[in-house]
């Protein structure tokens, strides 16, 4: 999943996604950058906030 494609395709900035998900923002960011993995239940978060299924969920960042 590409996190900052997915992101900026709603205008969300980081802060609104960390506030959406529940998911720090240091860890959107590190996310983002390819510096931390997305762990299965900040993936399940992410899938129900941007609405997409798992099949759209083909990348790690």
């Amino acid at each position: 999943m590409d996190v900052k494609r997915e992101r900026e395709k709603r205008g969300w900035s980081k802060s609104e996604l960390s506030r959406r998900t529940g998911i720090g923002l240091t860890e959107i960011i590190r996310i983002e950058k390819g510096q931390l993995p997305i762990y299965p239940k900040w993936r399940k978060r992410l899938v129900e906030c941007f609405g997409i299924t798992e099949v759209e969920n083909d990348g790690d960042r």
